[in-house]
């Protein structure tokens, strides 16, 4: 899972058979220009970037933890149904896309947090983006 980058998707704008995208990655905010290939990501969504160098070469949707969020710690989001694993590379950002440091989250009842995976953490999945809202 770390050959990826992980980050949100901005704005998304398809054409018959392709896009540009607008995406934060980690930290960075990048353009995709994809003449020839459309990836089924919309605004606004949490995703999985392949790179190629500091090129973004794909683009994926993360999965949403289905749950509320009821605590964050430094190694696991809490919900109802039971933990789940951060990465140790987690990203959170607002509603405005900006990067929140996971210190000011963590332990935090201001925010409303959803957490995304890459895949089910039975699968050996890890919450890879959370994004946060002020309550």
């Amino acid at each position: 899972g770390d050959a990826y980058s992980y980050g949100i998707v901005k704005k998304a704008t398809t054409t018959e058979k392709g896009g540009t995208y607008e995406v934060v990655v980690g930290t960075e905010n990048k353009t995709v220009n994809s003449a020839t290939t459309k990836f089924t990501v919309q605004t606004g969504q949490s995703a999985k970037f392949e790179m190629s160098g500091t090129s973004v070469s794909k683009i994926v949707g993360l999965s949403i933890v289905p749950d509320s969020v009821s605590a964050v710690t430094s190694t696991y989001v809490e919900t109802d149904e039971g933990k789940y694993a951060l990465s140790d590379k987690i990203v959170c950002y607002d509603e405005n896309y900006m990067v929140v440091p996971i210190s000011d989250v963590i332990g935090n009842s201001d925010y409303t947090v959803t957490a995304y995976y890459d895949r089910h953490p039975n699968m050996g999945g890890r919450i890879r983006v959370l994004k946060v809202k002020s309550k």
